[in-house]
């Protein structure tokens, strides 16, 4: 009996064969089955077929269909494979969903085209780069559509990734060296104060005066003075007065620590200072006992603010060595032109009076001695 046989006998049994595909198996019921050499082609069966076409082919990319009809029972959900011989790459593909892990792939069907009945055909179509030129063997759940009866080849395994070489250590680094020490600066020299200037007249404090007059209730009128004065004629002809505005002195010590503390603001403003250029060549020509007037652009700095004061001074000589200064007519001294006016406001409020006048007359009478 040749390979594609089975039989099998009993005595006195009927005998029943059984035909399948190429294979005649006979069988006698009841007793043990011996079986020959089979060949497995035998029941290798073509279920389907495919129709390869390259739709277009513009050397770095082409264009690909594949039609595969079903020539076997009706399939429910259907997958075709395939390996490409070269460096194939699908770019897009449509009519299925695919993967692909370096030559091999896979489509598998959609909700939409999953029945594939006998004798229909599922299409799919894509785009890749790189054609080798040579067309793959197609499969259909596994069976080769393009040579029946050949299994469809095991995926070669991804190689395994070479282990990355230990990274050599870095080497340490070689510790900088210590900065050297920066020479300590030598400290600048402090500047010379400038010289005074060589007087050609110092002020006689004790014998010069300075009043100014404040006005309240309208009609009351007071005298005050500031009682430390300094200063000089110097050489170049620069007269200057300096005022010590903590001396003021109105004759009641509230009212001066208040004129002190919110008019003249002594703890940031502590003098006035008066510049007046002097020509000492016309000085020097007086005679005992003559006098001249002078009109003067005198520079009041007080309370911060410089001002300038065009006014009258009568210069006398006294003797060969001391003169004397006065106003010919008194300094009108107006708050507003030095900041004053808030002080002012603020004294009247203490003192609660209806007004105090905002401008003050002021009466000087210097004297200068040479040396």
């Amino acid at each position: 009996m040749g390979s594609s046989f089975l039989t099998c006998y009993k005595p006195s049994k009927e005998v029943i064969t059984v035909k399948r595909a190429a294979i005649n198996l006979v069988l006698i019921p009841g007793l043990a089955v011996s079986m020959g050499t089979l060949s497995s082609s035998a029941f290798a069966q073509s279920t389907c077929s495919v129709d390869y076409r390259v739709e277009s082919d513009w050397g770095a990319g082409a264009t690909h269909k594949v039609l595969v009809t079903n020539t076997g029972a009706p399939i429910n959900g259907w997958q075709m494979s395939w390996t490409f011989s070269g460096n194939e790459q699908i770019t897009n593909l449509w009519n299925g969903m695919f993967t692909q892990s370096s030559q091999s792939v896979i489509v598998d069907s959609l909700s939409w085209n999953a029945q594939l009945n006998t004798g229909a055909t599922a299409e799919v179509g894509f785009n890749i780069n790189s054609p080798s030129g040579q067309l793959p063997d197609v499969y259909l759940n596994g069976v080769n559509c393009s040579n029946p009866g050949e299994p469809e080849p095991e995926p070669e395994p991804e190689p395994e990734p070479e282990p990355e070489p230990e990274p050599e250590p870095e080497p340490e680094p070689e510790p900088e060296p210590e900065p050297e020490p920066e020479p300590e600066p030598e400290p600048e020299p402090e500047p010379e104060p400038e010289p005074e200037p060589e007087l050609a007249y110092s002020l006689d404090a004790t014998a010069s005066f300075l009043n100014f007059v404040s006005s309240k209730k309208t009609h009351v009128l007071e005298t005050h003075r500031f009682d430390v004065l300094s200063g000089g004629i110097s050489t170049a002809g620069e007269a200057q007065l300096v005022i010590d505005l903590n001396s003021v002195n109105t004759g009641i010590d509230v009212r001066n620590g208040r004129m002190r503390d919110y008019l003249f603001e002594t703890a940031t403003y502590s003098v006035a200072t008066v510049t007046v250029p002097v020509d000492l060549a016309a000085v020097a020509g007086l005679a005992v006992g003559e006098d001249m007037l002078v009109d003067v652009s005198a520079t009041l700095d007080l309370h911060g603010v410089p001002g300038v004061i065009d006014t009258q001074l009568n210069v006398q000589r006294l003797s060969a060595t001391r003169i004397m200064v006065q106003n010919q007519s008194p300094l009108l001294i107006k708050a507003a032109d030095y900041s004053l006016e808030a002080g002012i406001e603020t004294l009247r409020n203490l003192a609660s009076l209806n007004v105090i006048s905002t401008t003050v007359p002021v009466d000087f009478v210097l004297f200068y001695e040479a040396p």
